[in-house]
């Protein structure tokens, strides 16, 4: 066994519960398998987990558990005080793997603070930060970028961390953010190597929360590794992102690298708050996933939820159009819009969907042919 598989490491989700779950899916080529996994993430879902708009704090929720002064535990008894849902308690009703609240209000400053008592309190060797997709490593001005934040906020939290640091990118492109191309360049640019590819071993000890969560890049990685290729449809604005056998690819590079390639990165360093936060991607990205967040959070309020019979009209037509469109692949969190769904519910939507669901992930095959 490799001297770095030995070592104690934290795992630190770059962008939310979605990179937790892919945290998960490479653990077993990052680690020994005796080694207990703790994965560091905001809880910063989309709005059909969560209505609100942005990350949530410690002061969100009920019936955590303190692991260190700034650092909270999410377990599958805690509540949103809000009573929206966190993908942070889903991950842990579903997976054995413990969940530990990365709070970005106090900026890049007080994640960086938190990180340190973090490892220092519970004795880690290492981290490794994982981002799915690879906008980590965006430089900031790109203009595909949707949501540079978070992403940029994690990483800029880990420069001059006083233990080894590595940034892992799976699934180069699965966001519909950066193009798989630009991604995969991007990697060896800055110092990155590829280091395996994710196969079925990897997917099938996660499949419970596979089956449930809404994440969507994440969801395509597992589909990747299965062997599934095809053209899937994401998010609300129809995003299509082509999903093949290199969607499983992992690299790996230092972070200090990856600091240097992101311009927003670099001016986070040192920011106090999140105010400061989305200042500084305004200037720099000239926008921020909080923009569409409080936009979306809007138009949530005055939606109706559908009845049966209206989803089920829906979903017929959204089969139909999708073929047309070349879709083969659709995620549970497009079907959710599709069906205009105002909360998310993975059992409803697996009933309502039938044999067009994957039998392990939240994922639909738009053609039954």
């Amino acid at each position: 066994m490799a001297d770095d598989q030995r070592r104690r490491t934290l795992l630190v989700a770059a962008g939310g519960g979605g990179d937790a779950l892919a945290s998960l899916l490479i653990s077993r080529r990052l680690f020994s398998t005796d080694q207990s996994l703790i994965v560091v993430s905001y809880s910063w879902d989309r709005r059909i987990l969560d209505p609100l708009p942005g990350p949530r704090s410690a002061a969100d929720f009920q019936e955590a558990h303190r692991l260190s002064p700034s650092s909270l535990e999410v377990t599958a008894n805690s509540r949103l005080r809000s009573g929206g849902l966190s993908t942070l308690g889903l991950l842990a009703k579903t997976t054995p793997a413990r969940f530990v609240l990365l709070d970005p209000y106090g900026g890049a400053t007080g994640m960086h603070q938190q990180l340190i008592q973090l490892v220092q309190s519970l004795s880690f060797e290492a981290v490794v930060l994982v981002d799915v997709g690879g906008d980590v490593l965006a430089s900031g001005v790109e203009a595909e970028l949707r949501s540079p934040l978070a992403d940029s906020l994690s990483l800029a939290a880990l420069a001059d961390f006083p233990v080894p640091v590595d940034v892992v990118v799976a699934g180069p492109g699965l966001d519909g953010e950066l193009s798989p191309s630009y991604a995969r360049s991007r990697c060896i640019s800055l110092g990155g190597s590829l280091s395996f590819r994710l196969g079925i071993g990897d997917v099938a000890p996660w499949y419970p929360a596979l089956a449930q969560l809404p994440t969507e890049a994440t969801t395509l990685l597992a589909a990747a590794a299965l062997g599934m290729t095809g053209r899937a449809e994401i998010r609300d604005d129809t995003d299509t992102v082509f999903v093949s056998n290199d969607s499983a690819d992992v690299y790996i590079l230092p972070v200090s690298n990856a600091i240097g390639g992101n311009q927003l990165a670099q001016k986070l360093v040192a920011t106090h708050s999140i105010v400061e936060a989305e200042a500084a991607a305004l200037s720099i990205c000239g926008g921020s996933e909080l923009t569409k967040e409080r936009q979306k959070a809007k138009k949530l309020r005055s939606m109706v939820a559908p009845s049966a019979a209206e989803m089920r009209r829906r979903l017929e037509d959204y089969w139909t159009a999708s073929a047309s469109r070349g879709v083969t692949l659709a995620t549970f969190r497009r079907v959710a819009e599709v069906m205009k769904l105002t909360r998310y519910d993975a059992d409803l939507i697996r009933s309502l969907v039938g044999a067009h669901a994957h039998e392990h992930l939240a994922l639909c095959r738009t053609s039954l042919s």
